[in-house]
């Protein structure tokens, strides 16, 4: 297709849009105007039959204020009934009220007087007036279902009377909303109404389907017949359980004749104007069409070409600087396209580059900005905070250690990670000691639910971030392992200053040991006397017990006696170390339970260093129980090619500062003269002599547990 003939095509369609539009603007404006306003009209129309309602409740509840001090009035508290009936006849003719009952606390009915002729209406049962709805003055709508599709409803007006003697009458004001009342409203306010209880009509014989009473608020075009009605319902009243609702009513027919004269106005107009916009168009694209064919063929040659390059544009009208500028432009484009296209996929490759090795290293790392939200974290801290890193970004990074993490000496967690302003460089790093956390050991489908307490240190970074920002770079690096070693450090390191004391010690009182016992030798030799040989023989196991005392101490510092090849029965060591112990349990009635594994090959320890730790580690459980306590031994095999024994008691428990020193000599948590402190060391050291491990958890109050692993022959 021609250019002239796009050109032509495009500026008939533009005028012709143009024109379309405004018109149809226009039209849809003065239209919307006109329901809008119809709308608003019917919504006042609504409103004054809404303020007649009112207005009647208002009177109603001011006559039955009138009659209720009328009727506490000695004269009518004392008056015959037939003399009340006549006065409440009286006065039911000054009032809006169609029926007025009056009813004691037992519900005798006192009077019950009716305007105009009586039985032409429906009455309201009086079952329905309950003294309850009405203790103080009050008005409310009740409905009647009629076994039609229609309702009856009543507007009743109540208050109680007291009389002077006690007790008290009921009052009912009884307002039968009929067609009277519609009228009624429609003669004060010009406005047609209809009332409904749901979507139940108000005794009315027409078809009300198509109006949907339950949208209150807004305005519904209904067919009622042949003629098309704008209708608009609000709920006046909750007091029945489907509400009551107000309709008001217009019909349609003068503003569909109105809108449909406007219509055929607004259509000839646009026939007219669309004729005219042609021959213009036809006009104009003659004028402006040459300068555009040149600029043509210079972009058919371009396209064509591929390059911007050799191409001449001779023309110096407007029309040539246009092209000579979109020539640059085009050139300068493309050139830049292919520089950032290079750039952008070196940077995505360094960006993968650095995911890759951040997602690596097996420290947690935190990017934060200067008020200390997330903007990145590795997969490592994602994992230690039990959360996708996705999810992560964005949230607060002391939130985020506040419920993941905890001191080791107790204290907030969050505001150590809280930076009041961006982190300087020159400030140095902020190291964070002391964070402790519960993390999953093993993978799920090995051990779901087994978690460790792990040791870590936040060290803190200032770095620059894009805009300009200073954010910070937090490293937190898992320093359990070095924890441990530095732990078992110090404890070797104490239990060989101890081995060196106990050395000199032993020697020194090995020395006047041997001559006390060579003497009671001699003694016992020669003395005849038998209380004398009596005391001469306790003399001697008393200082029989110094001397074992002595050799159990110089287990520490005599390496010499490892008998590394020496392996033992750990079955057998548990049972004969539980029958000695057996009285000494029975006797504070513990509950003693074995769980041994029969199939348990022999360990690699001394038998009797492996009974003095069964020994050692039973007392301290007996210790910590306290009367009619438990105890739990069992043996079973550990992981490559290990045995292992778990001593288990619901006693005291230790306390979580203790727990680092128990193994220390001569540390004890015991009361006075219970214990030495050396029971846990010595068992210590055999242990790590044979090569073998022994850990201890407690809880304050629910028990301590001994693990001890040593390696199978």
């Amino acid at each position: 297709m021609r250019l002239r003939t796009k050109l032509l095509g495009g500026i008939a369609a533009t005028l012709l849009l143009q024109i379309a539009m405004t018109g149809t603007f226009t039209l849809t404006y003065f239209l919307v105007k006109t329901r809008s306003s119809l709308q608003t009209d019917l919504s006042a129309d609504w409103d004054h039959a809404r303020a007649y309602i009112e207005e009647l409740k208002h009177s109603l509840v001011t006559q039955v204020y009138q009659l209720a001090f009328f009727l506490r009035q000695d004269s009518a508290a004392n008056a015959p009934s037939e003399s009340l009936r006549g006065t409440l006849r009286y006065f039911i003719s000054l009032t809006n009220a169609d029926r007025i009952v009056l009813i004691d606390d037992n519900g005798v009915i006192l009077a019950d007087e009716k305007a105009g002729i009586a039985g032409t209406k429906d009455d309201l049962p009086i079952a329905y007036l309950r003294p309850r709805d009405f203790l103080f003055p009050r008005t409310l709508f009740i409905s009647v279902k009629d076994p039609g599709p229609t309702s009856h409803l009543y507007l009743v007006t109540g208050s109680p009377v007291a009389k002077k003697n006690g007790g008290r009458r009921h009052l009912y004001l009884v307002t039968d909303i009929d067609s009277g009342v519609a009228d009624a409203i429609r003669e004060k306010t010009g406005t047609e109404v209809r009332f409904f209880t749901g979507r139940t009509p108000v005794l009315s014989a027409e078809t009300w389907e198509p109006l949907r009473t339950d949208e209150p608020l807004k305005a519904q075009t209904i067919q009622l017949g042949d003629t098309a009605y704008r209708v608009f319902s609000r709920a006046i009243s909750a007091d029945v359980p489907d509400k009551v609702y107000l309709v008001a009513i217009r019909s349609l027919l003068a503003e569909g004749l109105y809108v449909r004269s406007v219509i055929i106005s607004y259509v000839t107009a646009f026939l007219v104007t669309l004729v005219a916009s042609v021959f213009v168009a036809a006009g104009v694209t003659g004028l402006v069409i040459s300068p555009f064919t040149r600029l043509s063929h210079w972009l058919h040659r371009y396209m064509d070409t591929g390059t911007v390059s050799g191409l001449d544009i001779r023309s110096r009208d407007e029309v040539g600087f246009l092209a000579e500028t979109f020539h640059g432009m085009v050139s300068t484009l493309i050139r830049e396209k292919q520089v950032i296209t290079d750039q952008l996929d070196e940077i995505s490759l360094l960006h993968g580059y650095n995911e890759r090795i951040m997602n690596s290293i097996p420290a947690g790392i935190v990017v934060v900005d200067p008020v200390g939200i997330i903007e990145f974290c590795n997969t490592t801290f994602a994992d230690l905070v039990e959360c996708p890193a996705r999810t992560l970004a964005g949230q607060r990074l002391a939130a985020v250690m506040e419920r993941r993490f905890s001191m080791r000496g107790g204290g907030p967690v969050g505001s150590l990670f809280e930076f009041p302003g961006p982190v300087a460089p020159a400030a140095g790093d902020i190291v964070v000691e002391g964070l402790k956390a519960e993390v999953p050991e093993g993978r799920p489908p090995e051990n779901p639910r087994s978690t460790a307490t792990r040791q870590f240190t936040a060290k803190v970074t200032g770095i620059s971030l894009s805009g300009g920002r200073r954010g910070a770079l937090v490293v937190l690096e898992d320093v359990t392992a070095s924890e441990q070693v530095w732990e078992k450090m110090i404890v070797a390191d104490k239990v060989a200053s101890l081995g060196i004391l106990s050395a000199g010690v032993a020697h020194e009182i090995n020395n006047p040991l041997g001559s006390i016992l060579s003497h009671v030798d001699y003694l016992m030799a020669v003395e005849k006397e038998d209380g004398k040989r009596e005391s001469l023989s306790w003399i001697e196991n008393e200082t029989n017990r110094i001397a074992a005392l002595v050799r159990r101490i110089r287990a520490y510092s005599v390496p010499g006696e490892d008998r590394p090849g020496e392996a033992a029965d750990l079955n057998r060591a548990v049972r004969d170390t539980v029958e000695v112990l057996r009285f000494t349990l029975e006797k504070r009635r513990l509950a003693l339970a074995l769980d041994l594994d029969e199939r348990l090959p022999a360990v690699t320890c001394p038998s009797d260093e492996l009974k003095q730790v069964v020994l050692n580690l039973l007392l301290n459980a007996h210790e910590a129980c306290g009367e009619g306590g438990a105890i739990r031994v069992s043996t079973g095999r550990g992981t490559e090619g290990t045995a292992r024994l778990r001593i288990c008691d619901d006693g005291e428990g230790i306390a979580p500062g203790d727990l680092k020193n128990i193994f220390d000599p001569f540390f004890t948590t015991k009361k006075s003269r219970q214990g030495n402190g050396l029971g846990l060391s010595i068992c210590w050291t055999i242990v790590k002599r044979a090569g073998g491990d022994i850990r201890v958890t407690s809880l304050p109050g629910r028990g301590t547990d001994v693990e001890v692993v040593l390696r199978c022959t």
